[in-house]
């Protein structure tokens, strides 16, 4: 018999959905539906209660059923067969009825209409509208946890609070991007699964894979269709080691590197595996795009063990030597008409292994050896702008050499320095006697004279690479000449005379890499780990 009474429910129920928009009855002989007041809910702004009635029943009679359809404004009004509706069945006699609602969006208006189904027939209470409560959580980022030396990974920990109890949830998370105010529509997150709110505030921690460098990260929330976000919180991930696009050219050791502005230049060096293993290609690398491109030539004879540095928009490379004879030729590169132009000669004698950097419009040139058993400890300022020593044949001067008080240690070479701003360090490298050295030195131009500060933190060595960012330099790699090859990176403070170790290259170990900075990146590549290296790696700062 319950079987039976099931199956003629189904058709009975399929009749009336099928039925419930047609007019059998005339409708003056209709009940009526009125569509009452929307009362929110104070504590939770998703929730609610719509008011409805009946009118026009005799008396004791049923409406089939009888509730509430709403939808957002949008659109046609809402009804019995699209939209969201709550549906009672059985209502008796006439009066009130009310519909309880849930997973509404906060702050959001919608239209909604009490219904009543009576005789298979459908009729609707007046269109009105009805607007949730505002939701204003507060969310905010508690702590970043600070990322493993070399790694990109950091833990950040949140906090929401002023949520109401019983709120649904649907994502919760960690946005992140470099511009500011990210946006879960346009950035990156890591995203929670729902939850339905217990307490008025919770705790979440979320696991970032950010970038090197700055990044702006925000805590966010949806409700419904409504996401709500926290404050920008500003993130540098530094002492972190990215590999960038490989050098252009065959690998080497011994070239020359620098920075021109924005871009990155290598040249010169040498590779025993070429026909010819004495270089003098050189390239240009662009950091906002990742890309080598290859210039004209270095303007003299192909060599290694060159030194060089940038004043302004120039670029200077000299000394070195090939198979058979050491340098003191001094070319100028203008990256701007791709074109070298032979300045005067070095200075000093002839010779490999000198290290050089600039001070403001000036650069320096010192130290090295020249093949003979000598090493040296001079020192000596190049002017570009002089004309003392007359023109080029494009009417530039050739500028001009002054000796400057000598390197305050040994004499030696395969030094290792940078400039920052107005003084100028070097130190390392191994003396006539092939004795590593580790004492550090300060050169002052104003005064001309050398002041000893702290020893290098990673002892003594010979062809390490040493850049500067900012009010810090940088030193790093190396040898022992025994084929000991590092790969430890060291920061020098000079406000307090300080060496701190920092992560290790993210390279192999290896002898006479290049280095040389961009605004606030390191670079460094090539050089030798028993193989000639052509990889390049970006360093970003703490």
């Amino acid at each position: 018999m319950a079987r039976w009474f099931f199956i003629i429910s189904s058709f009975a129920a399929a009749a009336l959905l099928a039925s419930c928009e047609r007019w059998d009855l005339a409708p003056e002989s209709f009940p009526e539906a009125s569509t009452l007041e929307f009362e929110p809910d104070a504590a939770i702004p998703t929730e609610g209660i719509l008011r409805g009635a009946v009118s026009g029943l005799l008396e004791d009679e049923l409406v089939d059923r009888h509730g509430h359809v709403w939808s957002f404004p949008a659109g046609d009004p809402p009804s019995v067969n699209h939209n969201l509706g709550i549906t009672a069945l059985g209502k008796k006699g006439n009066g009130s009825f009310q519909s309880n609602l849930n997973g509404l969006t906060p702050g959001k208006t919608y239209s909604c209409r009490a219904y009543i189904i009576y005789e298979n027939q459908v009729k609707y209470g007046e269109l009105k509208t009805f607007t949730t409560g505002t939701l204003a959580p507060v969310l905010s980022i508690d702590s970043i946890s600070a990322n493993e030396a070399g790694s990109f990974k950091v833990k950040v920990y949140a906090t929401v609070s002023n949520l109401p109890a019983g709120l649904p949830v649907q994502t919760f998370g960690i946005t992140w991007g470099e511009n500011p105010l990210p946006h879960i529509s346009t950035a990156p997150f890591v995203q929670q699964q729902g939850i339905i709110v217990s307490e008025p505030a919770f705790q979440f921690a979320a696991e970032l894979l950010l970038p090197a460098g700055e990044s702006h990260l925000r805590p966010f929330l949806v409700v419904g269709d409504s996401a709500f976000y926290g404050n920008d919180k500003l993130h540098r991930l530094g002492n972190v080691w990215v590999r960038k696009t490989d050098f252009g050219g065959p690998g080497r050791k011994f070239a020359i590197g620098f920075d021109i502005g924005q871009r990155g230049y290598i040249g010169t060096g040498y590779d025993d595996e070429a026909d010819e293993p004495y270089r003098k290609d050189f390239w240009e690398y662009d950091p906002q795009t990742g890309t080598w491109a290859q210039k004209a030539d270095f303007g003299g004879p192909a060599r290694s063990g060159a030194a060089g540095f940038s004043i302004g928009q120039k670029g200077y490379i000299g000394t070195g030597s090939d198979a058979s004879q050491f340098w003191r030729d001094f070319w100028e590169y203008d990256p701007q008409s791709d074109t070298w132009a032979r300045k005067a000669d070095f200075g000093g004698t002839a010779r490999n292994g000198a290290t050089g950097f600039s001070i403001g419009q000036k650069g320096y040139i010192g130290t090295g050896s020249d093949g003979t058993g000598q090493v040296w400890r001079d020192f000596w300022e190049f002017d570009p702008n002089d004309e003392t020593n007359g023109q080029d044949k494009n009417g530039n001067p050739i500028g001009i050499w002054h000796r400057k008080a000598d390197f305050g240690g040994a004499a030696r070479d395969q030094v290792s320095g940078f400039a920052i701003g107005p003084k100028g360090y070097i130190g390392l490298g191994w003396d006539v006697d092939f004795i590593l050295r580790s004492d550090f030195w300060e050169y002052d131009p104003g005064r001309n004279s050398w002041i000893p500060m702290a020893d290098f933190g990673g002892g003594g060595r010979i062809g390490a690479a040493g850049f500067a960012i900012g009010q810090k330099g940088y030193i790093g790699m190396g040898t022992d000449g025994n084929s000991n090859r590092r790969r430890d990176f060291w920061e020098y403070d000079p406000a307090n005379n300080r060496w701190t170790r920092k992560a290790d290259y993210g390279g192999n170990d290896r002898e006479t890499p290049v280095g040389f900075a961009i605004g606030q990146r390191g670079f460094a590549g090539t050089g030798w780990d028993g193989q000639y290296k052509k990889d390049l790696w970006e360093y970003v700062p703490d």
